[in-house]
C-alpha cells in the first residue's frame, strides 16, 4: 500500500499463486476481515523469482463511497452527480465547518457518510460506474464541485400545495438577493448560519422529470455575496 487518504482502516489484498504455463490470471480480492477498508496498492507480478518491470496499481476505495453513490444517485444515471456527491464528503472532511464536528466525526469517509447525512445501500462488491467514480474521489483528496458541503433534491411543493422549492430558488437567483430564501428545502445546521450559506445550481447534475434539478448544493459564502449562484462545477 502506498496511499490510503481519509479512511479509517487499511485493507489487505489476497493474491493467490498460480501454477502452469502461458498466460495465467487470478482474482485479486480483499479478505472479509477488511470489509469496508481501503487503500491504493502497487503490485509486482513475479515468476521464478523474477519481478515484472512495471508494477500494477490496484485501488480499493472505501466501500461506503460506492454505497452512497448508488443510494443517492444511481437512479439518475448521471455519473457527474455521483462523483459530485463523493466530493461533498471529501469537502466536509477538509472543512472547518464539519471536521471533527460533532464528537470526532467527519474525519474520514467512514464516519462522514453516515445515516441522517447520506443515504447508503448494503452493496458489498464493486459495481460500475460507482466503483470507478469512487476511486476518482478517493485518490483526489482535494475536494471539488464548487466546494459544496451539502445537497438536497428540491420538490415541486406537492402534495402539500406549498410553493415549489425550485421556484423559490429560481426567484432568489434571478433577484440577486443576499438574503437566504425560505422554503427552499435546504438542510439546516446549528454551526452554519444561512448568512454564510450559498445555494449552488449546477446544470450538469441533470434534471428530474418535472424540470427541477436532480440536486441543489450548499456552499460557504460571505454575507455580502448572493444567496443563490449557478456554478460550472466539475469533479
Amino acid at each position: 500500500m502506498f496511499q490510503n487518504p481519509y479512511s479509517s482502516c487499511g485493507a489487505n489484498l489476497n493474491i493467490p499463486n498460480a501454477t502452469g504455463s502461458g498466460q495465467l490470471s487470478q482474482n485479486v480480492t480483499v479478505p472479509s476481515t477488511y470489509a469496508g477498508c481501503s487503500g491504493a496498492f502497487s503490485v509486482v507480478a513475479a515468476v521464478g523469482g523474477v519481478g515484472a518491470n512495471t508494477p500494477t496499481k490496484v485501488y480499493v476505495p472505501p466501500q461506503v463511497l460506492i454505497q452512497m453513490m448508488q443510494a443517492e444517485a444511481a437512479s439518475t444515471g448521471n455519473s457527474t452527480l455521483m462523483q459530485a456527491l463523493g466530493d461533498v464528503a471529501t469537502n466536509r472532511i477538509e472543512s472547518s465547518l464539519f471536521y471533527n464536528i460533532p464528537n470526532g466525526s467527519n474525519t474520514n469517509y467512514q464516519n462522514t457518510i453516515v445515516a441522517g447525512q447520506f443515504s447508503t445501500t448494503s452493496t458489498s462488491t464493486g459495481i460500475e460506474p460507482e466503483l470507478n467514480l469512487s476511486v476518482d474521489v478517493f485518490l483526489s483528496t482535494g475536494g471539488a464541485f464548487c466546494d459544496a458541503l451539502s445537497f438536497w433534491t428540491p420538490d415541486l411543493g406537492q402534495p402539500s400545495g406549498n410553493t415549489p422549492q425550485w421556484s423559490v430558488v429560481q426567484a432568489a437567483w434571478q433577484s440577486g438577493t443576499t438574503t437566504f430564501p425560505s422554503g427552499t428545502g435546504a438542510p439546516t445546521y446549528q454551526t452554519w448560519p444561512t448568512s454564510n450559506e450559498q445555494i449552488i445550481y449546477a446544470s450538469n447534475v441533470g434534471t428530474q422529470s418535472n424540470g427541477a434539478p436532480n440536486f441543489l448544493f450548499l456552499g460557504w459564502r460571505s454575507p455580502t455575496q448572493v444567496a443563490v449562484a449557478s456554478g460550472a462545477c466539475g469533479p
